[in-house]
């Protein structure tokens, strides 16, 4: 779990959201296994329909030490 957790917290540091909004307090990443993933015949290209999702919340205050230990 504190793998997962580690890996999230690099996920968040790269993510969309962090890089327009990095004041915010919590961002959510969803972690997801290739089994539960499924692609409609019709779908866009890029577009997947996700079965299970588990939300893990990472705190901005991570998010910094993380970067401060990249340094």
């Amino acid at each position: 779990a504190k793998d997962i957790h580690r890996a999230a917290v690099f996920c968040a540091t790269y993510s969309r959201e962090y890089k327009k909004n990095p004041l915010k307090k919590i961002f959510e990443v969803h972690l997801f296994k290739k089994s539960d993933t499924k692609k409609p015949q019709k779908a866009k290209p890029g577009l997947w329909q996700v079965k299970k999702v588990k939300i893990i919340k990472v705190k901005n205050s991570e998010i910094e030490k993380f970067l401060e230990g990249k340094k």
